[in-house]
């Protein structure tokens, strides 16, 4: 990480409002990266924090790690991990098998008049420099904004930092993807805001990408997309668009994940083990031939397409690089 300076923020996706600071002293800031194991916590418990006007429960939580040389991490806190009290006085997130699971954060705690805690299993940013100087820290709740800032730490080193009883700031920033406010140019959405995503022309399902995805708070397609001569819609979540027409100046294709743990999630294709992949006679490209097909990836009539080379088997001519297929067998 070239600078000094880093930002380690967290954020709830909540209705959009203008934001009430609640600066608070740091009781402590401790982020790591050693050995491949991260981790960031960070409590607070003066003032006395209040809860926020608006429930997590709706819409969940985006923790957002960032460094002012654009070094940045975001991690969803869905609102199915959030919970709280029968008094309605503390609201917590819980998730056991952070890394995994549906976050990277194991716990946030916000009780009324007690304290601010967030633990997670990663730090977001990598902690590679010899010291990095002063780290804040934000967490916001609809119009409700907490933070901290240390600028004082009691151990500063490459893969840790960590911080006590540090001042709260005067004010707390605010203008991030993921506090559910389209105040940013780069900004298309903010959930739980659409904002120009229902507007789309399109005939099929689009979402706003949220703060932990590759290309935040802009508009994606869910399941599908199109490719034309410049431009292709872009796929939710990482996910890249596969090419299942062949032919057309506009064409419709799939929404293909990195990973999956079902075929479901491949939109048209298998899912074997943890990848999508094609059977003979389906497009290819983004994703690889299934293995136990066959088939390769070919050029056929312009298009990528996995197909079986003369003498494989066969039921359908498009099955076939040669795309003929005669008494069972490719020709």
């Amino acid at each position: 990480m070239a600078a000094r300076w880093l930002v380690a923020a967290v954020f709830v996706s909540v209705t959009a409002a203008s934001a009430a600071d609640h600066p608070q002293e740091a009781k402590k800031l401790v982020l790591k990266d050693v050995g491949g194991k991260q981790s960031l916590v960070w409590t607070t418990k003066l003032p006395a924090p209040m809860l926020p006007a608006t429930s997590p429960l709706a819409f969940g939580a985006t923790l957002r790690v960032a460094a002012s040389s654009a070094e940045s991490a975001s991690f969803h806190l869905p609102a199915s991990g959030w919970s709280a009290n029968d008094a309605g006085t503390v609201y917590k997130f819980k998730n056991p098998q952070a890394p995994a699971g549906p976050s990277e954060v194991k716990v946030a705690v916000l009780a009324e008049l007690k304290l601010v805690k967030i633990s997670a299993k990663a730090s977001g940013i990598t902690l590679d420099e010899p010291t990095q100087g002063t780290v804040a820290v934000q967490l916001g709740i609809g119009t409700d904004v907490y933070c901290s800032e240390c600028t004082t730490p009691v151990r500063d080193e490459a893969g840790r930092f960590a911080a006590k009883l540090c001042p709260a700031p005067t004010s707390c920033p605010t203008g991030f993807c993921g506090n559910g406010v389209i105040d940013q140019a780069s900004e298309e959405c903010d959930l739980p805001d659409p904002g120009i995503c229902d507007d789309y022309p399109l005939p099929f399902a689009i979402a706003c990408d949220p703060a932990d995805s590759p290309a935040p708070c802009t508009c994606c397609g869910i399941s599908q997309c199109l490719i034309s001569a410049g431009f292709t819609t872009r796929c939710c979540g990482g996910a890249q668009c596969q090419d299942t027409t062949g032919a057309g100046m506009v064409r419709g294709g799939a929404c293909i994940p990195p990973t999956c743990t079902e075929s479901l999630e491949c939109h048209g294709y298998d899912c074997v083990d943890g990848s999508c992949c094609g059977q003979a006679g389906s497009f290819c490209g983004v994703v690889d031939c299934c293995p136990g097909s066959g088939a390769t990836c070919s050029i056929v009539f312009n298009s990528q397409l996995c197909c079986r080379p003369a003498g494989g088997s066969c039921g359908d001519p498009i099955e076939c690089c040669s795309y003929s297929c005669t008494g069972g067998l490719c020709d």
